[in-house]
């Protein structure tokens, strides 16, 4: 009877320990599909952003939030976010879903010093870091580092003396560390969560001021960085080729119009930029992105670096010559008020000047080709959750894909009430 007990309850002991591990596959397989499902997902949005951002470019449009799918979006078992922001706030607090543009950031590559040093949180010996990292030579500027620093550490490494291909290379700068890479938003959503605003008790390290402390990631890109052509593709004429200029205009505007335009234009070499001859010779709102699309600065093979005046942040119009926080705060209050005036920037002439603007007009513009899309998926029964980075830019009759990044494991990017309805 006793072997007979025993018998009993190694049988039961077996029983259970197969089923718990039955179970324990049947979860796993469960994951490991909703995961899969999320990662489908993900590349289906992102193939669905690259036709919105191609039917935006060749309409010389930027793409509108409003007319895409981007929150809680259905495919197959799956839900999307996009995780966004809005450019005219500061309010952290509220989730903004839809594409970013990368022009509403500075360019590490291609931003002067000047206006480096106007971003929050940062200094001159930080900037001039960022300044030796991307320069060709082994000078160091007064307070940065070049490989003679960065050889005496363990383990040791050369200067880079070239051009960021990577903003993840901020961690390898002299004075940079992570709080100012990522500033208190540690998932990277642009929004202050719970265990971002209570001081120490959680990672990240903040401040408990209930406002959200962005980083350096969030205002710099390496992306700003495209062709100078038309946005079909075609070649762009300089605007010191008159001939040319004179048969754009007359074609692109009519005979007399074009006549007119073309009779204003004096001498080009004192045109600092294609806003500046904009005003010069009268375009008008209506006939100002056709205009710009058409020409070019003499000898710009390529535009870099151009800030977008109709999606920048506070933070990044501030960086820009001469602006102000009088000023920038105008230009958000004019684009949030004038939604039409979204296919130009003559504006500006009246609500900052002429001298301003002219300044001004080298560094910006009111178009984008490159966007960002932090696309977040949840597979079968809201499990499998993947977050993936992808930065795209549209390329005459394509949409390429410049940039993926895996971000899952910063962990939950989504809304907390969210969260909690899912378990």
């Amino acid at each position: 009877m006793i072997v007979v007990l025993w018998l009993a309850l190694i049988m039961t002991s077996l029983a259970l320990s197969f089923g718990q591990s039955a179970r324990m596959d049947i979860q796993a397989a469960s994951h490991y599909s909703a995961g899969r499902e999320s990662t489908l997902a993900n590349e289906g949005m992102l193939n669905y952003f690259k036709l919105i951002v191609k039917q935006a470019t060749s309409t010389l449009s930027t793409p509108d939030s409003a007319l895409y799918e981007c929150e809680a979006v259905v495919i197959g078992n799956a839900k999307s976010w996009v995780l966004g922001r809005n450019s005219n706030e500061q309010d952290h607090k509220v989730y903004h879903y839809g594409l970013v543009d990368e022009a509403s950031k500075l360019n590490i590559n291609t931003a002067t010093k000047e206006m480096l040093l106007k971003l929050p949180g940062i200094d001159e010996s930080q900037v001039d870091a960022i300044i030796d990292w991307r320069d060709k030579d082994d000078a160091t500027s007064n307070q940065g580092a070049e490989s003679s620093y960065y050889l005496s550490l363990t383990p040791a490494y050369s200067c880079k003396n070239a051009a960021f291909e990577s903003l993840y290379e901020l961690k390898m700068l002299r004075s940079i560390d992570l709080s100012m890479i990522y500033g208190e938003d540690f998932n990277l959503n642009g929004v202050l969560n719970d265990n971002e605003d209570n001081a120490d008790s959680t990672l990240p390290n903040d401040n408990q001021d209930g406002q959200l402390n962005l980083g350096l990631l969030e205002y710099l890109t390496l992306f700003t960085s495209e062709p100078n052509t038309r946005m079909d593709g075609s070649e762009r004429i300089e605007i010191d080729e008159m001939n040319a200029m004179r048969n754009h205009l007359v074609s692109t505007f009519g005979d007399e119009r074009g006549a007119e335009l073309f009779n204003r234009i004096g001498n080009v070499a004192q045109i600092k930029s294609l806003l500046e001859l904009a005003l010069v010779i009268g375009i008008t709102p209506e006939e100002y992105t056709t205009f710009i699309d058409g020409i070019s600065m003499p000898d710009q093979k390529k535009l870099e670096g151009l800030v977008n005046i109709l999606s920048a942040p506070i933070e990044v119009l501030i960086c820009l010559p001469g602006m102000t926080t009088d000023f920038a705060e105008q230009i958000i209050s004019f684009r949030t008020q004038n939604s039409d005036r979204n296919q130009d920037i003559l504006w500006l002439d009246e609500l900052l000047g002429r001298q301003m603007v002219i300044a001004l007009g080298p560094y910006i513009t009111h178009t984008s080709r490159t966007y960002s899309a932090d696309i977040v998926s949840l597979g079968k029964q809201d499990k499998g959750l993947i977050r993936t980075y992808f930065v795209i830019q549209s390329q005459a009759d394509d949409v390429k894909l410049l940039w993926r990044e895996n971000r899952s494991h910063l962990g939950w990017p989504l809304a907390q009430e969210l969260r909690e309805v899912i378990h």
